[in-house]
């Protein structure tokens, strides 16, 4: 059974001959009454302060497990950017690594293809001066057998 303020003050005694001062036990259940009433509204109070402190709690812990949840799923975006940024300079690597290679491959072949060129500019070289030496010898033969026939035709007349 629960204990009210106003049970206190309405709590009567039997009245016995050396029983205790009236007074003094009225005086000490109205100074009871009054601190019962305090303490029971200091708990109310205590309640009211416990309910909003528990409110104020429960929506911090709500923000603390929302933050805790934004860290989370930015580490794992900062992770994704990272692993899609490394794998996206891995291709631009090796792209650039297939361009150099096409490159070099038609540097090589291009060399190839002018040391062609100048191996058959140097025969065609070879060629026309052996052509040329061959015509100035025909030249000369002619010119020869041309002045013999001139000095032949001048000793005849």
């Amino acid at each position: 059974m629960k204990i009210t303020p106003l049970d206190i003050q309405q709590m009567g005694f039997k009245i016995k001959w050396k029983g205790y001062d009236r007074g003094e036990v009225d005086a000490f259940l109205d100074t009871l009454t009054e601190d019962y009433e305090a303490l029971i509204k200091e708990n109310l109070y205590l309640k009211e302060q416990m309910t909003g402190l528990e409110s104020s709690l429960s929506e911090f812990k709500k923000k603390e497990a929302l933050l805790s949840q934004t860290l989370i799923s930015a580490q794992q975006l900062a992770e994704v950017q990272k692993s899609n940024t490394l794998k996206e300079s891995a291709l631009i690597v090796k792209e650039a690594e297939v361009q150099a290679d096409q490159i070099i491959k038609g540097i090589r072949e291009d060399s190839a293809r002018l040391k062609g060129e100048l191996i058959d500019l140097r025969r065609q070289k070879l060629l026309f001066i052996e052509k040329i030496r061959s015509m100035l010898k025909n030249f000369e033969i002619s010119l020869s057998v041309e002045e013999q026939e001139e000095k032949e035709t001048e000793n005849y007349s």
